[in-house]
């Protein structure tokens, strides 16, 4: 992923980038790097054809580092062409607009092109195929250069502070999701997730045998850490560190993260305000 190994992913100093080390988290020991060094490593991504100039090739290469939403033109659109590796975004709306309904939907489509675990293969169990005409369809009417996609990533893990299992599941039936590559797991340590999602990422969790090709988290305001100390979930403190948490690990494995944020009366997200700053994207769900 371009990142070293992470000792860990509590904050040790005045930047919440700390500790993020690699070519990519600043080059060696933290300094700078060259901007051309990082064009040279989207080149050797790209699938270059003959003919291509340098820049085309870099651009390509960038756009194939996303991840598309299947069926879903408009998120991809929202999101500037799909999901970018190592992005963090927030998710804000009233109560029961459907914030929790689209990120499951989005992860039951992302988790459609996951490569099959050996645990999921059988009959009955693969993931539902977009059609070709959803496909054409998604290509005419984006903007943006769909590239072919790949269906070799990893699984997508949705956490869940608010709902059990039976719950989410039984929406995600609502839903049509039948795919074994979407994994659920109510859990708000926030410690516990980022060491879990990194020790997939460095291959020394046997629970999880590939990195996660997305993280949902519903919602922010009812994860804890550690370095937020006592304060309750949901207090401008916990919510903060945790978000200063998540931010390190998806820019330190490169796992695009989803978060979901409540809204106060005022329609702001709840939390203090330098969360939205923090983050790569802001997004609003108004119904």
């Amino acid at each position: 992923a371009g990142f070293g190994k992470q000792d860990s992913f509590k904050k040790s100093g005045s930047s919440w980038l700390d500790g993020i080390s690699g070519e990519f988290g600043g080059g060696d020991g933290g300094g700078p790097v060259r901007v051309t060094d990082v064009y040279q490593e989207i080149f050797k991504d790209a699938n270059v054809q003959d003919g291509s100039s340098w820049e085309e090739a870099c651009l390509k290469g960038s756009r194939e580092q996303r991840t598309l939403v299947p069926d879903d033109p408009e998120m991809n659109a929202v999101l500037g062409g799909g999901l970018m590796p190592g992005s963090i975004s927030l998710v804000g709306g009233d109560p029961g607009v459907g914030k929790s309904t689209l990120l499951l939907q989005m992860a039951g489509s992302v988790a459609s092109m996951a490569e099959r675990s050996l645990q999921s293969q059988g009959i009955g169990m693969g993931p539902p195929k977009p059609s070709d005409a959803a496909s054409e369809s998604e290509a005419k009417s984006s903007k943006y250069v769909v590239p072919k996609q790949k269906q070799n990533g990893g699984p997508v893990l949705y956490i869940s502070g608010e709902e059990n299992a039976n719950q989410i599941a039984s929406r995600a039936l609502r839903l049509g999701i039948r795919d074994p590559e979407l994994l659920l797991w109510c859990e708000t340590d926030a410690d516990v997730i980022a060491d879990r999602v990194a020790n997939s990422v460095y291959d020394e969790d046997s629970t999880m045998s590939r990195p996660p090709s997305l993280v949902v988290i519903d919602s922010i305001q009812t994860m804890l850490c550690d370095t937020a100390g006592s304060s309750a979930a949901g207090g401008i403190t916990q919510v903060r560190e945790c978000v200063g948490l998540f931010l390190r690990l998806a820019k330190s494995t490169s796992v695009p993260i989803m978060l979901v944020g409540h809204v106060t009366k005022n329609g702001d997200v709840a939390g203090p305000r330098t969360v939205e700053h923090m983050v790569d994207c802001v997004l609003y769900l108004e119904g």
